[in-house]
């Protein structure tokens, strides 16, 4: 007997040939964030048929759910702790123990137990996992208790998201289970890759890397400027450190007379960054479909990355999405950060933008100036070879899915739970 009895499997199976593998997505959070990750994961699933793709959200405040995600299955488990006014009190000490305590040992076991309900009443061939935080606990659980096929998503250094305390008392052995019984993994980056080999020993080589960006339309050619004037920089941003260095470069260059600004959009409040310098104006949200107008009347997409000892790791492995928007829009990529950082080994391997590997602000100015017309019009024209031959989201959505599906044709059997 199961562990769920009341839930029957259908009398009649259809045949091998016939049936459908379908999978399940399990993710941290309720994809209604605008940043990079819920772009993949949107650009993903809109290709998947409807009936073959189930969607779990866990780290929901409510079950309100994406209105892309209209027509997929879907099932949202939220708990009070998730909500913003609850937030504040659970991320202060002592009582950020009390959210890992109801986070790991109440809400992920539980979870998992309706998870289990779903596999068996939908006939799930495959669960493909968002790897953060209190997913890899659910991940184990199901992998332990139905023996189910995993496929592991990891975008970033698990460690890197998560407390000491956390990875000590509950994540540490479920995160090194999953990445060493998973059927299958995506890293976002080859050096992410590595990294994962060097310090948590994953030694499988049937793994795949998944950089893809936001579906949008061909895009026109842009008009390049002969004059530096205007830089764009979207998004979050990862090299908080990097940015204040390049403030004051622009603020340099507007006390020698020259016009260069900086605008900043994004969902994340960045104002701080307009009352500190001139030149630098802090533009908040816009959609994905007014961004990509808006990149094409500027002149350079910003991209830094951390300079910080503490933001090495980030920096040797991301590999920001808002460089595929660029690559899109054909507006030549700057790419500011350590000469190691992933930002700038893209760049100068594809010849797609220019490169500032100082984080000093005399230096990055001396930088900026030395970037001539002839410059971004060659990368211009480079991003757009470069994204239809090698990053084209349709092409790579196809191919991961693909892969996806290869994963989920197996022998697991639901009605074995």
């Amino acid at each position: 007997m199961g562990l769920f009895p009341t839930i029957l499997c259908p009398k009649e199976r259809v045949s091998s040939e016939n049936q459908m593998n379908r999978i399940l997505l399990l993710t941290y959070h309720p994809l209604l964030a605008i940043n990079g990750g819920t772009f993949t994961y949107k650009a993903i699933i809109e290709q998947f048929r409807r009936e073959e793709l189930i969607w779990v959200g866990t780290g929901a405040a409510s079950t309100k759910s994406p209105e892309w995600m209209s027509g997929y299955k879907t099932y949202i488990f939220p708990l009070f702790i998730f909500r913003t006014n609850w937030l504040r009190i659970f991320t202060k000490p002592p009582f950020y123990l009390v959210h890992y305590l109801l986070l790991y040992l109440y809400y992920a076991p539980n979870v998992c137990l309706k998870i289990i309900k779903i596999i068996r009443s939908e006939e799930v061939s495959l669960v493909w996992i968002e790897g953060v935080k209190q997913t890899f606990i659910i991940g184990r659980m199901l992998s332990k208790l139905t023996k189910i096929p995993i496929h592991l998503s990891l975008n970033d250094d698990y460690s890197a998201q998560t407390t000491a305390i956390e990875r000590f008392f509950f994540l540490k052995t479920p995160f090194q289970y999953l990445l060493n019984n998973s059927k299958s993994i995506d890293f976002i980056s080859e050096g992410m890759a590595e990294y994962y080999k060097d310090r948590y020993g994953y030694s499988k080589s049937n793994y795949k890397i998944i950089w893809i960006g936001n579906k949008i339309e061909r895009l026109p050619e842009p008009v390049i400027n002969r004059e530096l004037r205007r830089i764009i920089l979207f998004g979050n941003i990862h090299g908080i450190d990097a940015v204040h260095s390049f403030c004051k470069a622009i603020q340099l260059l507007r006390n020698q007379g020259r016009s260069i600004c900086l605008d900043i959009y994004s969902g994340a409040n960045y104002s701080f960054l307009e009352n500190q310098y001139k030149n630098v104006g802090y533009k908040g949200k816009v959609s994905v479909s007014e961004l990509k107008s808006i990149i094409q009347k500027y002149d350079l997409v910003y991209v830094p990355l951390f300079f910080s000892k503490k933001g090495r790791v980030v920096a040797t492995t991301s590999l920001p999405s808002k460089m595929i928007l660029a690559l899109q829009c054909q507006i030549p990529i700057l790419a500011h950060g350590p000469c190691y950082a992933s930002n700038i080994q893209f760049v100068k391997k594809h010849s797609v933008g220019s490169c500032i590997t100082t984080n000093i602000p005399k230096e990055i100015a001396e930088e900026l100036i030395k970037i001539g017309y002839g410059d971004r019009l060659s990368s211009s024209n480079n991003e757009r070879i470069i994204y239809f031959e090698e990053y084209d989201t349709e092409k790579r959505v196809r191919e991961f899915i693909e892969y996806l599906r290869i994963s989920a044709v197996n022998d697991w059997d639901p009605c074995r739970i």
